[in-house]
């Protein structure tokens, strides 16, 4: 069989032809199903001060993000699922049992928290499309409340198989380990191209930015300041900046980046994403997404928000800034 390796300049000449005990070609393919096992990507993340729930008994949602992922994830594929660890407490000791919930596709799973102390919660599903939209909401009793101080989730994986994926990706047999045998184009085609395939399949999560579901423009205050948590208004008449932050350079060439966001908004208004050169309109009210090519350099993105009246209020639910590989 004939082999064109998609990066030539990666495969440096002289290749073994053989296997050795202890070569650097064992090693290499003993990493290969490590890093499908291991690669675990950040799908979304959040820290800031505790979002609470009603004291009414109702259950509210909370965050609200996109996972994205590739043909492996897909219902029938390698089984990987997105996990959630959440920091959560209840604010009353003397109430039952609250319940953290994560909702996304048709996937439900919910956990208990039962102290007044903030403790790991960790909410576990399955994915049923590659582009899906996750909730967490909580629910606790009547008089009671529960905090939520810090979530971030990651996809989880497992070992691969012997078979071939639809990412492309197969993997390199034990088999090949033994003395002597060939270094065949196959196993170079599985070493070189099998983690390429898995960063095609696992696009990480450089940036985000979330904050509560459903706010009203009360909700940018705190202690009678701006929370500048928030990036929303609910005073400005005419577009304003509400929110900034900077996407390290994690690479040595341009690569694409894909950006989702939804902007929540008590009307009509608009606002813009700016992230590097690149300037997006957005609308308010539903989920966006675009694409842009970003150069190896640190970059900047700002949020705008442009109310369309006096007394309208709007804020970004969720940022999200997607690496690609190329």
């Amino acid at each position: 069989m004939s082999y064109s390796p998609q990066y030539l300049s990666n495969l440096i000449p002289p290749i073994p032809t053989k296997m050795a005990s202890g070569s650097g070609w064992q090693r290499v393919r003993a990493n290969h199903g490590q890093l499908f096992r291991y690669y675990e990507p950040t799908v979304a993340q959040w820290a800031g001060d505790p979002l609470d729930t009603l004291t009414t008994g109702a259950s509210e949602d909370l965050l609200r993000f996109r996972s994205r992922n590739g043909a492996d994830f897909a219902v029938g594929g390698v089984g990987l699922q997105l996990r959630v660890d959440v920091m959560a407490r209840r604010t009353n000791g003397a109430a039952a049992a609250a319940v953290l919930s994560l909702a996304g596709g048709t996937a439900l799973v919910s956990a208990n928290v039962s102290g007044i102390t903030f403790v790991k919660v960790t909410l576990t599903a399955t994915p049923t499309s590659d582009d899906e939209e996750w909730t967490i909401a909580g629910l606790a009793s009547a008089g009671d409340s529960l905090e939520v101080a810090s979530m971030v989730a990651y996809w989880i994986s497992t070992a691969p198989g012997n078979r071939a994926y639809a990412s492309g990706f197969r993997q390199a047999e034990s088999y090949w380990d033994k003395d002597d045998v060939a270094v065949s184009t196959e196993l170079a085609a599985r070493l070189l191209n099998g983690p390429i395939a898995i960063a095609k399949d696992r696009p990480v999560c450089v940036f985000s930015h979330l904050w509560r579901v459903n706010a009203t423009g009360s909700a940018f205050t705190k202690y009678g300041d701006v929370d500048y948590s928030a990036w929303g208004t609910e005073e400005a008449t005419e577009a304003v900046v509400v929110g900034q932050g900077r996407i390290p350079c994690s690479d040595i060439r341009p690569r694409p980046f894909i950006v989702t966001y939804y902007l929540r908004s008590s009307a009509s208004s608009t606002g813009t994403i700016r992230i590097g050169a690149a300037v997006f309109a957005v609308t308010a009210n539903n989920w966006q997404a675009f694409q842009v090519d970003l150069p190896p350099v640190d970059v900047d993105i700002v949020a705008t928000v442009n109310p369309q009246a006096a007394g309208e209020w709007a804020y970004f639910e969720s940022v999200q800034v997607w690496r690609q590989a190329a």
